[in-house]
């Protein structure tokens, strides 16, 4: 007969190696992200850096600049997120069309 304190430390030694590999994993994925994400802002704000020196020959202050940039920054990622929710909803759509085992 097996012990069930012998046989949950079983599973747990089993499952280790596997949830760790996870864990990495999600990290590579989560800092893969974070590169893409970033070099997007930063080719979004070096396009707009031609507009603002324009601006700023119109008269508009340093904050005023700013706060153009970081409303074009904020519709970027709204429409990001927008994707995502979309995306996301149709692969949910999709799965629940497949039928039931």
């Amino acid at each position: 007969m097996v012990n069930p304190s012998d046989q949950a430390a079983q599973i747990d030694r089993a499952i280790r190696t596997a949830a760790i590999a996870l864990g990495l994993f999600a990290l590579l994925v989560a800092f893969t992200a974070l590169v893409v994400i970033s070099q997007a802002v930063l080719r979004q704000l070096r396009v707009a850096g031609l507009d603002l020196a324009t601006l700023r020959a119109l008269g508009l202050s340093s904050g005023q600049l700013w706060a153009i940039s970081l409303v074009q920054v904020a519709a970027m990622a709204a429409g990001g997120f927008m994707a995502v929710i979309l995306s996301r909803c149709s692969v949910a759509r999709e799965c629940n069309k497949a039928p039931a085992l």
